[in-house]
């Protein structure tokens, strides 16, 4: 145990020190800063959250399989939906050497780190109790979420001529139904997912995807603006609003639904018995 617990003090100030150095990186225009972001990120919450409830969250097993897991949806969320059918961003400096180490180290921890945070803050509430909300409720809301997203997607299709942006609109629907269908999962199977805890107004729940939201955002994009490792094609609001140079869709929209959508992911695996917690 004390082994345990040195270490992750050691690894928690050799993650904050990368995440330092990734920002001086940044701030001097390095345009490959992120990979050691996102490494140090990582270290910080894993070993937080050892130090925090003295136990690791996911077995070593079941860690490498959520993160082998999660490369075809940032392949499919970043190359597919998010660069082609929509166009929302691209990276002015990549080459294949780098599209590899986005596809294969960035997004899987980008995905860990969003997840190890939630974790990280619900935990803080331990003790708080519940609201109860009707089974049925929650998945009325799934249901008709989900038909509604697909029914909304051909309909995008057919009127695309008439939508400046129908590709962000069709990318849209889409992580609708796939966010629906892995809750509804969820719910199935273990009477329980995230939407439900939202739609209950479960104070732990809210305030950690806030907390992931906003604090990994602004903590991932202000460098951004320095070095501009990736850049933002559109605009999704009305108009044209940032804060700090950071899109204001970006840090709302954007960081809210990679959350909510990677909560759900990991509660899904977890539901059906992919992975397992300690």
């Amino acid at each position: 145990m004390h082994f345990e617990i040195t270490k992750n003090y050691s690894l928690a100030v050799f993650g904050l020190i990368l995440v330092i150095f990734s920002y001086i990186l940044a701030i001097k225009k390095f345009h490959y800063f992120y990979t050691i972001l996102v490494v140090g990120n990582f270290l910080v919450y894993n070993s937080l959250y050892y130090l925090l409830n003295k136990k690791y969250l996911l077995k070593l097993s079941s860690w490498l399989k959520f993160y082998v897991a999660l490369i075809p949806g940032g392949i499919i969320a970043d190359m597919f939906m998010g660069r082609i059918l929509s166009s929302l961003h691209y990276y002015p400096f990549y080459g294949p050497i780098n599209y590899l180490i986005i596809y294969l180290i960035i997004y899987p921890l980008g995905g860990l780190i969003l997840v190890y945070c939630y974790s990280l803050i619900k935990n803080l509430f331990k003790n708080y109790k519940e609201k109860k909300i009707s089974l049925n409720s929650t998945k009325n809301i799934l249901i008709v979420g989900l038909f509604v997203s697909l029914f909304l997607i051909p309909i995008t299709l057919i009127y695309k001529e008439s939508l400046p942006s129908f590709g962000f609109w069709i990318f849209t629907w889409i992580t609708f139904a796939i966010l629906f269908l892995m809750n509804l999962t969820n719910l199935f199977i273990s009477k329980n997912c995230l939407i439900k805890e939202i739609t209950s107004l479960n104070r732990p729940a809210i305030l950690s995807i806030l907390f992931t939201m906003f604090f990994n955002g602004f903590l991932h994009e202000l460098p951004n603006t320095f070095a501009w490792e990736w850049v933002y094609c559109k605009n999704c609001f009305p108009v044209n609003t940032a804060i700090l140079q950071i899109p204001l869709w970006v840090i709302t929209l954007g960081w809210l639904g990679m959350t909510i959508i990677l909560v759900s992911y990991f509660q899904l695996l977890k539901n059906v018995k992919y992975i397992n917690e300690i």
